[in-house]
């Protein structure tokens, strides 16, 4: 996938991604399509649960990445800081959307 295809993934949910992940056995697809499902999640999940996404996603971003790294979990694609950072990003953008939704109902 090229680079704007990637940034085309970045706007999909996580349930789509999940579902492309799960059709695909290609290694290479895998990698294309980890990082915007991990930014997804993080994204989704602060939306629906802002405070417990932001004391626990900062620790649970780095903490599976590691584990992947480590074999301790099974996953369709290797540790990467790209995966890790696209959570990180997925999880600002999340806070950002509670935020202002938030702000909307006290209008």
């Amino acid at each position: 996938m090229s680079g704007s295809a990637s940034k085309d993934l970045s706007s999909l949910s996580h349930a789509e991604l999940y579902l492309r992940r799960s059709r695909t056995t290609d290694p290479k697809e895998q990698e294309e399509l980890a990082p915007a499902e991990h930014r997804a999640f993080a994204r989704e999940f602060a939306q629906e649960s802002p405070f417990t996404a932001a004391v626990s996603l900062p620790f649970a971003i780095p903490a599976y990445t590691a584990a992947k790294a480590l074999g301790i979990v099974g996953a369709r694609s290797p540790a990467s800081t790209r995966e890790m950072s696209q959570g990180f990003i997925g999880l600002l953008e999340g806070l950002r959307e509670a935020r202002r939704e938030s702000q909307r109902k006290r209008k």
